[in-house]
């Protein structure tokens, strides 16, 4: 999360609209479909590099410079969707909200056109997570693929589509068997660790600042050599020179 003005926001939305990225009236969401930056995390403090070192300057800065293919479209299809219920719900998609699309199963169950084109969006949907799993990297050995295992299982079960169980009761058992893995646990952990002592540095409140800042310490020690406790590292200086 960035602080930001009005200005800003609209800043935003310009150069994304001028990059040809879809925009919805109805409900003002503009989609990327690339993910904006996968080296850096926005937060209230400011932009964090890879290397938890804080980045100054304007928070635009790192999109101005994109050209308009970059954005990318989404995996899942629009294209002969123009039913306002089923619409509305692939634009939700758009944002990761995959419950948007578990109304429409009754929808579907139904006649006529309208039926057909709920019908449309969840088999594009259902496609879409298939073979979202189908090219995970089972059985999971690292924070990213746990990553995209953990988002892929909530899109599954959040869109309701029945189909997918037999695919949600794999991702159960890898996710659990990756818990018992003592190095990917100690990653999990730091790097929650790691986000909430961050929230701390950006508190009103001195002691909050300065537990903050031990609890980093505290993390680099405990776990130096996750790629998190290194970042605790980093983190430690920049707290350090301000």
């Amino acid at each position: 999360m960035v602080t930001t003005s009005d200005g800003d926001i609209q800043s935003l939305r310009s150069l994304l609209l001028r990059s040809g990225v879809p925009d919805d009236p109805a409900s003002g969401v503009i989609f990327a479909g690339t993910p904006l930056t996968g080296a850096r995390t926005y937060n209230l403090g400011g932009i964090l590099n890879a290397d938890g070192r804080a980045q100054r300057g304007n928070s635009l800065a790192p999109l101005q410079s994109w050209k308009p293919e970059q954005f990318g479209k989404h995996p899942i299809s629009s294209e002969g969707i123009t039913d306002v219920e089923a619409k509305r719900a692939w634009w939700y998609l758009t944002t990761g909200n995959y419950a948007a699309v578990a109304p429409l199963a009754q929808v579907a169950r139904g006649r006529g056109e309208v039926a057909e084109q709920a019908q449309l969006l969840l088999e594009r949907v259902e496609q879409h997570l298939i073979e979202r799993f189908e090219k995970l990297s089972l059985p999971i050995a690292n924070i990213a693929t746990h990553d995209a295992a953990q988002r892929l299982f909530d899109h599954m079960q959040a869109s309701g589509i029945r189909n997918l169980a037999q695919q949600q009761r794999t991702l159960t058992t890898e996710l659990r068997n990756a818990a018992r893995n003592p190095d990917l646990a100690d990653e999990l952990r730091a790097r929650t660790a790691f986000f909430r002592l961050q929230e701390l540095t950006i508190a009103r409140n001195a002691r909050e600042r300065d537990q903050a800042r031990d609890g980093f310490s505290q993390l680099a020690s405990t776990l130096p050599n996750t790629k998190w406790g290194k970042r605790a590292v980093a983190r430690l200086e920049v707290l350090s020179a301000q």
